[in-house]
């Protein structure tokens, strides 16, 4: 009787310490598979542009605003959910939306501005178009667009 008490208690020990590390693999598995925003590319970036007309800004009608968190980004006070988003190589691709059709890749690097290197987000817009927006507000548009000759392979431009 003791030893059939015995290896009871032994396999429900076991049984238990087995559906425990099954949980543990489990809820770490599905961790990582939440889309956050990387780190990176967080915060509250500036582009200025003369030739746009955006009233939603305390900065002039000239600045877009991208504010982006863990979750989602605001593109001048519209909230685009970050359901779709994924890390690729050198830049992270937001899902498509209705203004993003085609996704929006981002990514950080470094650039001259006012004369000095400083950290800025880089998003590719569309037919070979990068705006570049910089951590506080400059009036001066450091965006650019690929010429003509290097607009067939715009993807090897995007993410550096």
């Amino acid at each position: 009787m003791q030893k059939y008490l015995f290896n009871t208690l032994k396999y429900l020990l076991v049984t238990v310490l087995s559906l425990s590390i099954v949980g543990m693999i489990g809820s770490e598995t599905h961790a990582s598979n939440l889309r956050t925003t990387p780190s990176s590319i967080r915060g509250t970036w500036y582009n200025y542009n003369k030739f746009v007309d955006n009233d939603n800004s305390k900065l002039g009608k000239h600045f877009t605003i991208l504010k982006i968190n863990k979750n989602n980004f605001n593109w001048n006070g519209n909230k685009i959910s970050n359901n779709e988003g994924k890390q690729l190589k050198g830049y992270y691709q937001f899902g498509t939306v209705s203004d993003f059709t085609d996704g929006l890749a981002a990514w950080t690097k470094k650039m001259k501005i006012n004369g000095s290197y400083q950290k800025v987000l880089v998003t590719y817009q569309r037919q070979g178009a990068f705006m570049v927006f910089t951590k506080k507000p400059i009036k001066h548009n450091y965006s650019y667009t690929l010429s003509n000759d290097k607009i067939q392979n715009y993807q090897d431009y995007i993410g550096k």
